[in-house]
């Protein structure tokens, strides 16, 4: 099946969306649903707030042949929209970031081996993405135009090797496999006597740090915008996208879902005693208040609610908020 390459106007403020999919645009737009399973993006916000009949559909280009013609096509037409901007569209990316079939395939295989060897895992904050290692990082980066002056001298080893989290722009950090996380942890927290040891984890490093059970090795952690209900996450992820559990356990991966990583999230039930502070946005599309309420209760936490906050502390009002709240909550 060929690429198509469409685009979503806003009839009401007239911003846009530009999108590629190898599917029926039926089955990728799912009446607004195919968009919604992710409600921190600015266009999942925008279907919410205005509704999808309040947007018109328009198909650009049709019976592409490769993904990388699509993919080029795709960052030409958010280039001529100017759909990045905040001003006229919708984009959270330049266009051309969807991952091959081939790829994911590749990926798929990686990770079952990279879980066999019990080796390290490779996380992108922005694009929210997981790599088996830095060879396949760095394959989903060429091939997808994020890195076009690549050359081999390029860090991408060095910031994975060295904690150096920077590459292309982008922020990573390595998912230590938890059985070799554990001891080295252990081994950290015992250099560390005599001094009081913290932990700070956000959003998905909280949900980590629980899976590795560093509680018996912090005096106090700071969880923001934690992620406490992993399965409950990935159940409302099936959910919008009209997937269910028989569909993702025949098919294995659909998307971002993987019927491996719900099977084990399901069978590892969290657990937490260290003594923390949770601070939460009200308005985090993540996790509900309900959730991360039950978390704080049933494990002791104390729980800080900022109105208007949201899952990112990145605005100017956000950060002082949390940079406030930190400086509060270490004087106790």
């Amino acid at each position: 099946m060929s690429w198509i390459i469409y685009k979503h106007t806003n009839t009401i403020n007239g911003k846009v969306y530009i999108g590629q999919t190898r599917r029926t645009p039926n089955e990728r737009w799912r009446n607004g649903r195919g968009y919604t399973f992710n409600k921190n993006t600015r266009f999942c916000q925008a279907i919410l707030k205005y509704g999808w009949n309040s947007f018109d559909h328009v198909i650009l280009e049709d019976n592409i042949e490769s993904q990388f013609e699509a993919n080029e096509k795709e960052r030409y037409y958010i280039s001529q929209y100017d759909s990045y901007s905040f001003e006229h569209g919708y984009n959270m990316t330049l266009g051309g970031d969807t991952v091959s079939i081939d790829s994911l395939e590749k990926a798929r295989n990686s990770i079952k081996q990279a879980t066999r060897n019990k080796i390290d895992f490779i996380f992108c904050y922005e694009l929210q993405k997981i790599f088996p290692n830095p060879t396949i990082a760095l394959e989903y980066f060429l091939n997808n135009g994020f890195c076009n002056n690549y050359s081999h001298k390029n860090p991408i080893h060095r910031v994975i090797d060295k904690d150096d989290r920077t590459c292309f722009g982008y922020h990573f950090c390595r998912i230590i496999n938890l059985p070799t996380f554990r001891p080295k942890a252990k081994e950290i927290a015992n250099k560390s006597k005599g001094h009081k040891k913290k932990l700070i984890a956000n959003s998905i490093g909280a949900y980590f740090s629980t899976c590795a059970s560093l509680d018996g090795y912090v005096d106090k952690a700071y969880f923001i915008s934690p992620i406490v209900d992993m399965a409950g996450l990935i159940e409302n992820m099936m959910k919008a996208s009209g997937v269910s559990e028989n569909e993702l356990k025949e098919k294995s991966i659909i998307g971002d879902l993987s019927w491996d990583y719900y099977v084990y999230v399901k069978e590892h039930p969290i657990s937490w005693k260290a003594p923390t502070e949770i601070i939460y946005g009200s308005e985090d599309k993540l996790q509900s208040y309900e959730t991360v309420s039950r978390f704080a209760s049933r494990f002791n936490c104390g729980l800080t609610v900022m109105v208007g906050g949201e899952h990112w502390f990145h605005t100017e009002k956000q950060l002082r908020f949390l940079d406030g709240w930190l400086k509060e909550k270490e004087k106790i």
